[in-house]
């Protein structure tokens, strides 16, 4: 792909939002906020707290803040935020976590990005990513039929790349996306949110492209790097909980896009036995966490979906 093609004119910040989901916030996401506000025109924060936060007068200027005093999951949020932003004449959306930290320029960065692939058409654009637990750069998976393979980033210079998945933090797309594929899925809740709609955007003609020249320092869960017989395997230390969404919604992904991406159910099974191998010999709570994954497949292949119903564990 060549990305000296298409539209480098500054970008329109005044059409340009955020959308960040916040879940008991410490004490520096809100200068995360902060720093995101500054390079667009409104930010809607989503706070899946159960307890209202107290934003310190955050709340105001270019920055609404939408409480729902329940963990409605991720996908739910984003659908909020995502939806107040373009009733309110913005036409493109930035999507964050609460912990992403972005640079200066990150924003007008990826809507340069995305004008200079506007040969491509609609199309949803993320940054290149680093891991700051485990410092571990981010691949990426291309799908083929019957077979996939990882890419990476080889440098800021490097030509974008074409990819099937983005995580959603730092994620831009534009209005005619959203018409195009709809709402996130929220009986998703939480977990491969994200997957399912790039695989969705791809069975639309819609591309997922990595703008190589930025990167956002991003957590994934607690993620360190271990050896097992010479493997390296990278444990993500998420909770019982967690593991059984991770798994119940890749499940529910395998079963809904196997037939049209194959390899996407290699993938999955893949990531499956690598962290149940990363839980069984490198994490803590093991029972209960292998006892959420078997839940998590029951569910999955029955289509139980929803939040989770803990009343029983």
């Amino acid at each position: 792909m060549n990305h000296n093609h298409g539209d480098d004119r500054p970008c329109d910040v005044t059409r340009l939002g955020a959308v960040v989901v916040t879940y008991r916030p410490g004490d520096e996401v809100g200068s995360n906020i902060l720093r995101i506000a500054a390079q667009v025109n409104h930010v809607c924060v989503v706070d899946n707290s159960e307890r209202p936060y107290d934003w310190g007068g955050l709340d105001g200027k270019n920055i609404t803040v939408i409480s729902n005093a329940a963990n409605l999951g991720i996908a739910c949020a984003l659908n909020q935020g995502v939806s107040m932003l373009f009733e309110h004449n913005i036409d493109d959306v930035l999507l964050f976590d609460q912990d992403s930290v972005i640079p200066d320029g990150f924003a007008e960065g990826m809507c340069r990005f995305r004008n200079r692939l506007s040969h491509v058409g609609a199309s949803i654009c993320a940054p290149n990513f680093v891991d700051v637990n485990s410092n571990t750069q981010a691949w990426f998976a291309q799908l083929g039929r019957w077979r996939y393979r990882s890419v990476w980033c080889e440098g800021e210079g490097k030509p974008p790349l074409r990819v099937n998945f983005a995580i959603t933090s730092g994620t831009l797309f534009g209005r005619e996306v959203w018409e195009r594929l709809g709402r996130f899925r929220d009986d998703y809740f939480i977990d491969h949110v994200d997957s399912e709609y790039c695989l969705r955007a791809a069975r639309s003609g819609i591309p997922v492209i990595i703008n190589c020249g930025l990167l956002l320092q991003h957590a994934i869960g607690n993620r360190t790097v271990r050896k097992l017989l010479g493997v390296t395997i990278k444990p993500n230390n998420h909770s019982p909980l967690r593991r059984y969404y991770i798994t119940r919604n890749g499940i529910r992904v395998m079963l809904e896009y196997g037939v049209s991406y194959p390899s996407f159910v290699f993938l999955s099974l893949a990531r499956l036995v690598h962290e149940t191998l990363a839980v069984m010999f490198f994490e803590s709570e093991r029972l209960a966490k292998l006892r959420a994954i078997l839940r998590g497949v029951v569910d999955g292949l029955r289509g139980r979906m929803g939040p989770a119903d803990t009343s029983a564990w």
